[in-house]
């Protein structure tokens, strides 16, 4: 079993106000870094899949695949990857139209007791 000490809860973690602040601060600024990064790398591969001899490469690759197989499944792998940063990935929602409708026969026979 682990040791008690090691157990971290709290103020028993020595931080002061100050170190959490600190701590925070960094966060942050290492959130806004990699959501930068993350923008970036999806307008350049807008910009790559605009080109229609990309376009043409990544079909090929992919049925390629389908054809004669790839036992990592490294293309399709990356074709879900650069779907998924562009924002295109599909979801898992349903939607319903119309409605439900619930009727309830209720007599006094039902609470007689």
């Amino acid at each position: 079993m682990g040791k008690r000490e090691n157990l971290k809860e709290g103020k028993k973690r020595g931080l002061t106000r100050e170190e959490a602040q600190e701590m925070g601060r960094k966060g942050g600024k290492a959130s806004g870094e990699a959501r930068r990064r993350r923008k970036t790398l999806k307008e350049e591969l807008e910009i790559m899949l605009s080109d229609p001899k990309m376009q043409q490469a990544m079909c090929s690759a992919l049925l390629r695949e389908a054809l004669y197989g790839n036992s990592t499944g490294s293309v399709t792998k990356a074709f879900e990857t650069i779907r998924d940063t562009i924002g295109e990935k599909p979801t898992d929602k349903v939607q319903m139209e119309g409605g439900i409708q619930f009727t309830f026969d209720v007599s006094d026979e039902d609470y007689s007791g």
